[in-house]
This record gives structure tokens, sequence and C-alpha cells, in this order.
């Protein structure tokens, strides 16, 4: 740009990278290996703040010039990404203004820590009180109002899909829960069925998001 700054780009698109699929398959294959060997503090930690790991999973995808879009909100103080507003399937409800971004990022944050407390209570409890099945219930139950929130509040400019999907197995993978490869960070999970899932789920419908990913562990 020889000095010159860089207009905004306005949607980043991902896709436009040459080879982003192999990028972002074998990224999260590796994202995924360390969830796995991580402790429990770390797992927490992950759900609670995904910036760090969109960071790895989208570095050089970037639009030229704006590498921060990557392991950053909407919202936060960088040129262009403090004013980035996103609508997606022209659903009103998702994509929550860019200014309140950061402040519900905290909010939600704090949410993850009382999940993760119920959680504990919960698979604390003696089987013959509490059964697996309820307790694997109970955890689907609550990961899964944590991701559709997230999905709503679209914290990044591009990528809220994966890091979403990353939330649910470092809060499952807490307790030993983790999907098979039908519910991968990426490639997308199958449409109809996921998107349909996500769409249902807000409009009150909880079970068919449910039973998908009871049918992915």
């Amino acid at each position: 740009m020889s000095g010159a700054i860089a207009p905004c780009p306005g949607n980043w698109e991902y896709e436009h990278v040459v080879n982003f699929n192999e990028y972002l398959t074998s990224r999260s294959t590796r994202i995924l290996q360390v969830l796995r060997s991580a402790d429990n503090t770390q797992k927490e930690s992950f759900a609670t703040d995904t910036r760090l790991l969109h960071g790895a999973l989208f570095f050089g995808l970037t639009p030229p010039y704006f590498d921060y879009y990557a392991g950053h909100y909407r919202g936060e103080k960088f040129r262009c990404l403090d004013a980035y507003e996103v609508q997606v399937s022209g659903d009103p409800r998702v994509g929550h203004q860019a200014v309140t971004v950061p402040m519900e990022m905290v909010q939600m944050g704090l949410q993850v820590g009382n999940v993760v407390n119920q959680l504990d209570f919960h698979f604390g409890v003696p089987s013959k009180i509490f059964s697996k099945e309820d307790k694997l219930l109970r955890a689907i139950e609550l990961a899964a109002a944590l991701f559709v929130y997230f999905l709503e509040v679209h914290p990044y400019a591009n990528g809220n899909g994966h890091m979403g999907r990353f939330l649910l197995q470092s809060l499952l993978g807490r307790y030993g829960l983790y999907f098979n490869a039908n519910f991968n960070m990426h490639p997308r999970p199958k449409d109809p069925a996921y998107t349909s899932a996500i769409s249902q789920y807000r409009n009150g419908n909880k079970g068919p998001l449910h039973v998908l990913l009871l049918n992915c562990l």
C-alpha cells in the first residue's frame, strides 16, 4: 500500500483464499487434538474465550492488511472491525450490534462458568441418584443453549460457526463427551439438518438440536 491506509474490506470471506479448505481442515484437527489433551481448567478457559483459537484457525485467511480480523471480536478497538456489522440469512436476531459485542462476550464468559458449576455438580452426583443418561441430557441442554446464543451474537466477522462448535466441544469435553466426524469444527455439519435444528431452537423447538448433538456423540 506504500503508506496508504487500506479501505475497509467489507464482508470478510475466507473462502476467497486459495486452499482455505485444506488449511481449515488440518488446523481444526490439530486444535481438537490439543483440546483432548488439555486439562479441565484449560477446557473451561477455551470455552470462556475462543479468541486465541479463532486466531490460530484463521491465521492467513483474513483480508490483506487486516490480520487482526482473526482472533478478535467485532466491536473491539481495531479499524473497521470496531464497526463491523453482520446479518445472517435475513434473521434479525443474528448478529448483535458491534458496539455491544465485547461486553456481551464478557457476560457470556460468566455464563460458561455458571454452566460448568452446574455440570460439575450434576456429574459429581452418584449415578444411582442422577443417572448417566440424565447427566448427558443435562450437559446437552446447557451446552446447546450457550451454542445458540453464541451464534446469535455472532461475535466474529467470520468463523462463528467454527468457534461455536469449538465452544460446544470444549464444554462437553470436560466430561469426556466428544463429537464424532458428523459434527466437526470444519467442515460444517451437513445441511439441512444442522441449520434447521439451530433455526428451530431459536423459534422455541429445542428438541431437534438436542437430538442432533446426541446422535453425534
